[in-house]
């Protein structure tokens, strides 16, 4: 084997390979572990984002007590004003002005109306309707659900009428009677800006939205996914959340949580390939170490090669004059046999050996 493939080969196997080798093992070790780190992220940012939508919905809710705490209303629905000046009045002085202070105390606030269950006085005024009128929107049994601390929330992802609005009946000052449901319509709009804020972070994922029963009533795509995609993804879910996993061998990652007062499961959906932008500067210095190596390979090679040709010229050279360089040796040491006298004896008999003895010079 030649000195020169010798150098190459010991190059590659004791510089490059090793630091390949180590590379690729602190590459794939920071990799996983970015991995890890960016779902733990994502989960936190949608866990924040569902966490101000349950804040806003609460204080949607809160609005209900202000109309449970208004004696002129729960008096006119129990019943309590005979004469009608009194009730009108009552009305345009207590009534009428708490209705207008939901429009104020939230701008997502659409409509507000009360249905009394017995009353059937003040049908036709701005915030009343017949209590017939909320078999449109809740079933029998979910109006039975209803509890002084409980109420329900109802949506609708119809693009051509969207809706989403809160039922919670309305008491007696002792909580014995139900005397109506109050309704606070809300712009449905509200669902959209969760789903804006959750893009605005990853402006190229996929957000689907389960119902209590897992079933999917709303998609939102910024990638593109199959039905075969989306059927694995939702498949392990039912009414609650599973936070983050992987999906679709490891190729997308997912996050969840569940809303409760919706009864709304959301999904947030990202190719792996989100995480390459993610790890934009790592890979840039690892393409740099790998440039570096490259040119300091190319350099190393170039030594070797330049090397390796002038010990090729001095070889060659040395065998051309290695006889002439025989001969001057020779003759040196005859000249000095001859110069030195003590030694006649030593040179007469090399002589005689048959080596030739030149003519001294006189």
């Amino acid at each position: 084997m030649r000195i020169r493939t010798k150098m190459y080969l010991g190059y590659i196997l004791l510089i490059v390979l090793p630091f390949l080798f180590f590379a690729l093992f602190t590459y794939i070790q920071l990799y996983d572990k970015m991995l890890t780190q960016y779902q733990l992220v994502n989960q936190q940012n949608l866990e924040q984002t569902a966490s101000n939508l349950d804040s806003s919905l609460a204080k949607l809710e809160s609005l209900t007590s202000i109309y449970q705490n208004n004696a002129a209303l729960i008096d006119f629905l129990q019943g309590e004003f005979v004469d009608d000046r009194d009730l009108i009045y009552s009305y345009l002085k207590e009534m009428n002005p708490a209705f207008s202070f939901a429009y104020l105390a939230d701008p997502l606030v659409q409509n507000l109306t009360v249905y009394p269950k017995s009353q059937k006085r003040l049908l036709g005024a701005p915030g009343f309707q017949n209590y017939r009128d909320i078999g449109g929107f809740l079933t029998p049994d979910e109006a039975e659900e209803l509890r002084p601390a409980q109420g329900l929330w109802k949506h609708s992802f119809d693009p051509a009428a969207p809706a989403l609005s809160y039922f919670q009946k309305l008491y007696s000052n002792s909580y014995i009677t139900d005397l109506g449901i109050i309704q606070i319509s809300v712009d449905p709009a509200m669902l959209d800006q969760f789903v804006s804020a959750l893009t605005q972070v990853h402006p190229n994922n996929a957000i689907i939205v389960l119902d209590r029963q897992g079933k999917m009533v709303s998609y939102v795509t910024n990638t593109k996914l199959s039905d075969e995609q989306i059927r694995s993804i939702i498949q392990p879910f039912g009414n609650e959340s599973l936070g983050g996993f992987l999906a679709d061998h490891d190729r997308l990652l997912i996050n969840s949580v569940h809303i409760p007062k919706l009864g709304l499961t959301i999904i947030e959906v990202n190719k792996r390939t989100a995480l390459f932008e993610f790890l934009r500067v790592k890979q840039l210095w690892v393409a740099c170490g790998l440039a570096l190596l490259a040119l300091l390979s190319a350099l190393y090679f170039w030594i070797v090669s330049s090397l390796t040709k002038r010990i090729v010229r001095l070889s060659r050279h040395m065998r051309r004059v290695e006889p002439a360089a025989r001969l001057a040796v020779r003759s040196v040491l005859l000249d000095r046999l001859f110069a030195n006298q003590a030694n006649r004896p030593a040179l007469t008999s090399y002589a005689q050996s048959g080596a030739g003895v030149p003519e001294q010079p006189r």
